[in-house]
């Protein structure tokens, strides 16, 4: 080749290599929404209303034309091959919904369980990792583990595997909910009025669904009108904090709370997302913490990392957590590959 014909071209040995990364995305329906009306780089779509993840795709493909882009669902997943990316970022599908479909509603372990060996096999560039995966989705270990770390949890909070005997009628107000489980499903307020026999049902009932394990809580007078529960977001591994959606009645009636947190809040927020990053040495792209006041001080009732995001009760304009989110993700991949 003629030098001429060289001129203005880079020899392949220093090409830079196009960065691919792949977005682990819901099926279905959207359960939180992005308006498409509202954003230019989505108003292609003959949809009036997309998942904040299926924005974060089309935005990724705008923003950063160097990077190389493509989606999975849990239908899809199978066909991912994880040589071919250099990070597998699980934006909002978690283990919990499949859980809970796939599992425990249709009782087909094998695709369950090729779902799991699936993730497995993304290794080190699943984001997050599996390992925090499976701990915020077993509610039984991280309620331990926050609890020797100092952070404020419901006392006393106890778990039983649901196969196990029933516990007894007890002699004051007590909570039970299952581990794994998601929007308030299947969750049981038990008295001293409460039949045997209810609780020796409701514990068949979830063992025969193949739950594994219920945990159990002094009830506590919180998520309604006088005592509501907030639900706190958050960005990045240094928890930059994005807004609070302040609910009652078990997640309903969500408004957006305009009064700041209390300092003491996001104190220990910043803190526990900060303990999760390094106990567990992976990418904090959004991470939602549930806060409520019991006896008159705040306690963490749950960690979500796949949240719902109330982004519905946004206009387009005013939620953008779904773009942070993809910047954060582009720029921990170009970082690792710089």
């Amino acid at each position: 080749m003629s030098m001429s014909a060289l001129i203005g071209k880079t020899p392949a040995t220093h090409r830079k290599k196009k960065l691919r990364i792949a977005l682990l995305v819901r099926s279905g329906h959207p359960y939180d929404y992005v308006y498409t009306s509202n954003r230019d780089y989505l108003k292609h779509l003959k949809k009036p209303q997309v998942n904040p993840e299926i924005a974060m795709y089309y935005y990724i493909k705008r923003k950063y034309p160097t990077v190389k882009v493509d989606k999975y669902s849990v239908n899809t997943l199978q066909k991912l091959d994880p040589k071919k990316y250099d990070a597998i970022f699980a934006t909002f599908l978690d283990v919990v919904m499949p859980a809970l479909e796939i599992l425990y509603k249709k009782r087909d372990t094998v695709k369950y369980n090729r779902f799991m060996r699936k993730l497995k096999s993304f290794g080190n560039k699943l984001h997050p990792s599996l390992q925090f995966i499976n701990f915020i989705t077993e509610k039984c270990s991280y309620h331990t583990w926050l609890r020797k770390k100092g952070f404020p949890i419901i006392e006393p909070t106890r778990c039983v595997h649901a196969s196990s005997k029933p516990i007894r009628v007890p002699k004051k107000e007590i909570f039970l909910k299952p581990v794994p489980s998601a929007g308030s499903k299947d969750l049981f307020h038990v008295t001293p009025e409460t039949k045997q026999k209810t609780i020796d049902e409701y514990f068949k009932s979830l063992s025969n669904k193949g739950v594994k394990k219920i945990m159990i809580q002094d009830y506590k007078d919180f998520g309604t009108e006088g005592n509501p529960e907030y639900r706190t977001y958050w960005l990045g591994s240094k928890a930059k904090y994005q807004y609070t959606i302040r609910t009652s009645a078990y997640g309903f009636s969500p408004e957006i709370l305009d009064d700041p947190l209390p300092a003491s809040v996001k104190k220990l927020s910043v803190r526990l997302i900060k303990a999760l990053s390094n106990k567990f040495k992976t990418t904090m792209y959004i991470t939602r913490l549930d806060w409520a006041k019991v006896d008159g001080k705040w306690v963490i009732n749950e960690i979500e990392w796949a949240p719902g995001v109330f982004s519905e009760k946004f206009s387009s304009w005013d939620w953008t957590v779904d773009e942070k989110m993809a910047d954060i993700m582009v720029n921990e991949v170009t970082n690792r590959a710089s």
